[in-house]
């Protein structure tokens, strides 16, 4: 099972109820999307119970939750086998060890009182079992996040967002420390513009474990485990446990037909802590071309559409690594719904 949940709207007055395998999404993704780390993109659900307060505050919805996800599931969206679902099993290059269970709990605040600045507020805690692995032991994770997040309208053609966090918590004896900064603004034309182009300035800051310390000052991406719209790089985490990472970078986009669009990112990728196999900070310069495409909407049914992509992403690495030659991650995809 995928999703399999009970939903009572008004359970209390103001108050739904969300009950059993769900999936659950928030701000840039950077904090809390994927719930099955394991599987790749197989799933993304939560064993979650959540309650959403709609009249405690105007113009503010609250969600508050609990999180149990169980490190191996035979009821997974396809097949029987008994799967790793939280994605310990391949750290640190550990051939066998025992999957580790992850709970949680949190309260997001979305408030949109002013329509042009939706302002999220929100803290996630989180807790990962002690686990084996071939060179050891990692002691238990007991980590609280505290972030917020903007997305101010400016105008018609300028828009923003902003989302940050900070983390506290202890893993064994050790104290955690950890800083995210998610930020980007985007000027845009107006439709009369042939091709429609647009700009993206952005970066994105993740702190990184300072090896001179007993602390744990690198950032520890809680539920959002997953490719981060970035399918290439996240190879360079084992289990996508984004840190340590500066990423400024600009997104050129146009849109040639009303069916098409087309992209051009380029990022440079620094590492705040020269924890890497070259001994520098520069991770290397990412290009990413894709191009979206939509076929039809409604072509049989309400519901039914046929959309696909084409992306490529090369990699030139930077000092941080020894090895220097060039990565290349190329997929094309078509998806049909009905």
């Amino acid at each position: 099972f995928d999703n399999l949940y009970m939903e009572i709207k008004d359970a209390l007055e103001g108050v739904d109820l969300k009950i059993g395998r769900q999936d659950m999404s928030y701000g840039n993704k950077k904090v809390l999307y994927e719930g099955t780390a394991g599987d790749g993109t197989r799933a993304f659900y939560f064993d979650a119970v959540k309650a959403t307060f709609k009249n405690l505050l105007p113009d503010t919805e609250i969600d508050v939750f609990g999180i149990y996800n169980n490190a191996s599931d035979k009821w997974l969206a396809i097949g029987n086998i008994d799967r790793d679902v939280t994605g310990y099993k391949s750290v640190n290059g550990a051939k066998e060890k025992e999957g580790v269970d992850e709970s949680g709990a949190g309260v997001y605040l979305m408030n949109k009182t002013y329509s042009s600045m939706p302002i999220d507020l929100y803290w996630i805690f989180k807790s990962e079992e002690a686990y084996a692995i071939a060179s050891g032991k990692v002691d238990r994770l007991d980590v609280h996040t505290t972030g917020f997040r903007v997305t101010p309208k400016f105008s018609e053609t300028i828009n923003a967002y902003c989302e940050g966090a900070i983390q506290s918590g202890e893993r064994g004896t050790a104290d955690i420390s950890g800083t995210m900064v998610d930020a980007g603004i985007t000027f845009k034309t107006t439709k009369e513009i042939p091709w429609t182009p647009s700009l993206l300035a952005s970066v994105y800051y993740l702190s990184g474990d300072d090896p001179d310390t007993e602390d744990e000052e690198g950032w520890n991406p809680v539920f959002a485990r997953h490719t981060q719209n970035n399918e290439l790089y996240a190879a360079a985490y084992p289990g996508s446990r984004w840190s340590n990472l500066l990423m400024p970078g600009l997104c050129f986009a146009i849109v040639p037909v009303d069916w098409a669009k087309i992209s051009l990112t380029i990022n440079y990728l620094f590492a705040p802590e020269k924890d890497g196999s070259g001994g520098g900070n520069e991770r290397g310069l990412l290009s990413n071309m894709i191009a979206e495409f939509d076929l039809g909407k409604k072509l049989y049914g309400k519901k039914d559409d046929f959309t696909g992509h084409v992306m490529l992403q090369i990699l030139e690495p930077g000092d941080y690594y020894l090895n220097d030659e060039t990565a290349y991650f190329f997929r094309w995809q078509l998806c049909k719904n009905f």
